[in-house]
């Protein structure tokens, strides 16, 4: 990716910071540092359930939604938009726009909070300060690895667990409410923890429903059209007198 203007950033950055709002309720060291475990389980979960899927336990037109939702999420958001949008997250905003980052007390503020946990000799640490060091020595050294890259917008973090939710709740009542549940989770520490703007999510979550709902056409009317017609069949012969 290209040297690109945090354009997100610049728009949204005089506005109130929705950062300091999931800080605000989600401010102490324990609740960032589950958000942070809940958010980095998220590669775990999107190919367990996608394994779940292939085996079809619910019946091929829900796997076959899926799997097609599945894919052109990560060709339609992950690509086509992840290109024409592109745009580094608050955590680089400073590095690549050039201008007074405003989003440093965000991150020093998670420092901090890391710094704390280290000091008390605790055993978990703030991931995704450490994940967010080698994505910029890699984006600076131009190195191109499994995961690597700074693109923040659209977010697959949350169109991939929106995507998880929409399908759970064609699954089950409690299994669709604990994956939303999850899928607003990772909404919140998205921005919680400097990936995003809150923007990249919301344009997610739009862009997948919108491709849920596509895909169950296509596969619809890809049924429909592999169904038998209907066998004509001659008229009865006439009586013989």
């Amino acid at each position: 990716m290209g040297r690109t203007i945090g354009k997100t950033g610049c728009l949204f950055a005089s506005c109130t910071a929705p950062w300091k709002i999931t800080h605000f309720i989600f401010g102490n060291v324990y609740s960032t540092l589950t958000i942070n475990f809940l958010y980095n389980i998220w590669i775990f979960l999107i190919w367990g359930f996608l394994l779940f899927q292939i085996y079809g336990l619910f019946g091929k037109h829900h796997r076959s939604h899926y799997i097609l939702s599945f894919s052109l999420c990560w060709i339609v958001i992950g690509s086509f938009f992840a290109l024409i949008l592109s745009s580094a997250g608050p955590v680089y905003y400073g590095h690549i726009t050039g201008l007074e980052d405003v989003y440093a007390p965000l991150m020093e503020r998670l420092q901090a909070m890391d710094a704390q946990i280290r000091t008390d000799g605790g055993f978990w640490e703030i991931w995704a300060l450490d994940v967010q060091d080698r994505l910029w020595l890699n984006y600076q050294n131009a190195a191109t690895t499994v995961g690597s890259g700074i693109s923040a917008m659209p977010s697959m973090h949350v169109s991939i667990a929106t995507l998880m939710a929409l399908s759970a709740r064609r699954i089950g009542l409690w299994f669709g409410r604990l994956m939303t549940g999850y899928a607003f989770l990772i909404m919140i520490g998205s921005v919680h923890l400097g990936w995003h703007y809150a923007l990249d999510g919301y344009l997610a979550l739009f862009l997948t429903i919108f491709l849920w709902k596509l895909a169950d056409r296509i596969i619809h009317w890809a049924e429909t059209a592999r169904l038998p017609s209907p066998r004509r069949t001659a008229p009865p012969d006439q009586a013989r007198g």
